[in-house]
């Protein structure tokens, strides 16, 4: 869809306010966020874990977004003020005018990323993972032959 958004932006003005990226290297992502104002990911189908929205709130930025699959379980925690009421344009619309004109409360770039240190980190992950998978037993170690 990349050209037809070019194209929009064009028809709409916007081609000195939005940059079309493609895909970023890994090694200057963090960068790339960190440029950013905010980061919107307006996802209409189903967003399986939201790893995106992890990364950007870890580089420091709000993270604006539709309530779509495990999307709001990230952002409802960081500020629930951060989600559209639905994935429909004119919601999204609202939540970017919100933003926009300084009407979202706002939270540091350190305490975004420390949110996702302290709630996402491996050892708080997996231990509520063995904690769910095995109801508090301690599961066995498989071996590989």
């Amino acid at each position: 869809m990349r050209g037809e958004l070019e194209q929009q932006a064009m028809s709409l003005g916007l081609v000195n306010s939005v940059s079309f990226l493609g895909k970023v290297d890994d090694e200057i992502l963090p960068l790339a966020y960190a440029a950013c104002d905010a980061f919107v990911l307006p996802t209409s189908e189903l967003e399986c874990f939201g790893l995106i929205a992890l990364e950007a709130l870890s580089a420091g930025r709000p993270v604006l977004a539709t309530p779509v699959g495990a999307i709001p379980e990230i952002i409802r925690n960081v500020d629930p003020a951060w989600l559209s009421r639905t994935s429909e344009a004119v919601d999204i619309a609202n939540l970017l005018r919100g933003f926009l004109a300084g009407k979202l409360p706002t939270h540091s770039p350190e305490e975004l990323h420390e949110y996702v240190c302290r709630n996402y980190n491996r050892e708080f992950v997996l231990g509520k993972f063995i904690k769910a998978t095995s109801g508090g037993r301690r599961l066995a170690a498989c071996r590989m032959s």
